[in-house]
């Protein structure tokens, strides 16, 4: 099993996001009434607490779009498939270290594990069959020319099914 690397948590990185929240409510205090300071105070647990589930939901999105298991990930990684799916599974604390190391396999940035996903998009795209988004990646692999060759043939194949759908 590979060694954790010691580095900054999940945990830790949202602990110190929040010691600025409380030094801006502090800061503010006097001009914010108590409806208003209850209602930063609930918007900041919501973040914390959704913060987990959008990193899960995002790191297995970002998976599926490159076309891995879990055990692929692991292997590229030098991470176990175990912790894979741990941090699948709303993380109680994630090494930063790891973090990056998920984003450079994976083609993306830090933040973009924090970002909320428009869910009609992921549904459309999470409902995609492996196999599509393994071909996608394939071609993405391919030289320019080939890529234009295979969207030429796609092209002309919807426009066909449509001409079809027009006649009857």
């Amino acid at each position: 099993m590979p060694r954790q690397r010691r580095g900054v948590s999940l945990g830790t990185f949202l602990i110190s996001v929040s010691s600025y929240i409380v030094a801006f409510i502090q800061h503010y205090y006097d001009t914010l009434n108590e409806s208003e300071m209850s209602s930063v105070f609930f918007s900041c647990y919501n973040i914390f607490m959704d913060i987990k589930d959008i990193f899960s939901q995002n790191l297995v999105q970002f998976r599926k779009l490159k076309g891995l298991s879990q055990r692929e990930l692991a292997k590229q990684t030098k991470l176990t498939q175990r912790i894979i799916n741990y941090y699948e599974n709303r993380p109680l604390s994630v090494p930063f270290a790891n973090i990056e190391t998920l984003a450079d396999t994976l083609d993306v940035n830090i933040t973009d594990f924090f970002n909320r996903q428009n869910k009609e998009e992921h549904n459309q795209f999470g409902s995609l069959d492996i196999r599509w988004i393994k071909k996608m990646y394939d071609i993405k692999q391919l030289p320019a020319e080939d890529q234009k060759e295979i969207n030429r043939h796609i092209n002309y194949l919807i426009e066909k099914n449509k001409s079809k759908k027009v006649k009857n």
